[in-house]
């Protein structure tokens, strides 16, 4: 198995078989991110797409730090990425999530009983209208957090912004989260 930083390295010399590589470790760990995140299948390839095409154009500025190698880097790409794509649907008045049939997720995944697997999806409906209702800022921190399991100083460090930051918009979330979700008996 070759070292990342060679990979790096290479990938940064134009050398396809390195850029291939650092796709084929980092694909599946970036596109779980983003399609938490926007729930949408076109959607994260899309921005699959777009977010290998920026590390890969800009790898020569990536520098090895202590505790944040490749794949720090590159979540952070996927984190800005998806924020920013997520703003502009945002401004456009577009739903965040569309929930497909063919997800491989837990819920889907669950018995083939009618009447449980149309309250599954009645859940993950109102589920996906409460994560609608959150800022792109907020949702991504509320994602990073509860889907990805990552702590405040992680998240703040993949968003670059303060940790008191962090902390503010997943209170927020939660408090709208806690406000749309209550009603359907629903807690957070």
């Amino acid at each position: 198995m070759i070292d990342e930083k060679k990979l790096v390295s290479d990938a940064g010399k134009g050398q396809e078989y390195a850029m291939e590589e650092l796709y084929r470790r980092n694909r599946t760990a970036v596109a779980g991110l983003v399609y938490r995140y926007v729930g949408h299948r076109q959607d994260t390839e899309d921005l699959l797409q777009d977010i290998f095409i920026r590390a890969f154009s800009s790898i020569g500025k990536f520098q090895y730090r202590p505790n944040a190698g490749f794949s720090s880097w590159l979540r952070r790409i996927a984190v800005n990425t998806t924020i920013n794509f997520m703003k502009k649907k945002y401004r456009q008045g577009r739903n965040f999530t569309t929930i497909e049939e063919d997800i491989q997720g837990p819920i889907s995944q669950g018995p083939s009983i009618p009447e449980k697997s149309a309250i599954s999806r009645e859940i993950q409906d109102k589920v996906n209208l409460g994560l609608d209702s959150l800022s792109p800022g907020q949702r991504m921190v509320f994602v990073l957090k509860h889907f990805h399991g990552m702590n405040l100083s992680e998240i703040a460090g993949h968003m670059g912004c303060s940790e008191g930051s962090v902390r503010k918009q997943l209170f927020r979330a939660v408090e709208k989260l806690r406000k749309r979700l209550s009603p359907h008996g629903l807690g957070v």
